[in-house]
């Protein structure tokens, strides 16, 4: 659990940061970050300056969690917050 042991899920402000989490990612998996569809907001509350949205996406009212999509450049896609992905998880800055 992010929360219980460091902040909380791996947030991409940037490209770059982006990209980092996109290097410890092995090619062709998915993994959760830390932007909640719904509000469309961070974890820690702020608003993306930044987004990465697979084409097409979001595309479902009731997917309300964001993956990032390796097989596909890391871009973001929308899915049900219960579906069982690797996560990152940050201590403060990348």
């Amino acid at each position: 659990n992010c929360r219980q042991h460091y902040t909380d899920l791996a947030v991409a402000r940037d490209m770059s940061e982006n990209e980092k989490i996109k290097q410890v990612m092995p090619p062709g998996q998915y993994a959760w970050i830390g932007l909640n569809k719904n509000s469309l907001a961070w974890v820690d509350g702020t608003r993306p300056a930044f987004t990465y949205w697979r084409s097409g996406e979001p595309n479902n009212d009731e997917e309300k969690c964001t993956i990032a999509n390796f097989d596909d450049s890391g871009k973001w896609e929308d899915c049900p917050c219960d579906w069982n992905f690797p996560f990152f998880c940050y201590g403060g800055e990348f």
